[in-house]
């Protein structure tokens, strides 16, 4: 999502927004890499590796964001906003989402 909303992500940039720490996002690049997902960018400096959906990628994203909405939809219909705000919280109090913002 972020690499679609970014156009072409930098990796330290993708990092802080998501709050993961280099070797993870690695990992995951590389398995979305691998599906043909992202394509690597060649960069001028050559210090950082930045990538970019494939049309591939575009199109799996196309049908995965319906499907999470309505599991987002789902989630707050079951606990309502007043729960969904609490399991934000704690997540972020344990590093495992993005800062509120």
């Amino acid at each position: 999502m972020v690499a679609a909303k970014l156009g072409v992500a930098r990796p330290a940039q993708v990092c802080e927004l998501l709050n993961l720490d280099a070797s993870t996002l690695s990992r995951n690049v590389e398995r979305m890499q691998a599906k043909g997902w992202l394509e690597v960018v060649t960069d001028e400096d050559g210090r950082s590796q930045p990538f970019r959906l494939t049309a591939q990628g575009r199109k799996l994203l196309e049908k995965a964001v319906p499907a999470w909405e309505e599991a987002q939809e789902q989630a707050t219909a079951l606990l309502g906003e007043t729960g969904v705000e609490m399991l934000q919280k704690i997540a972020r109090g344990l590093g495992l989402s993005a800062p509120k913002g």
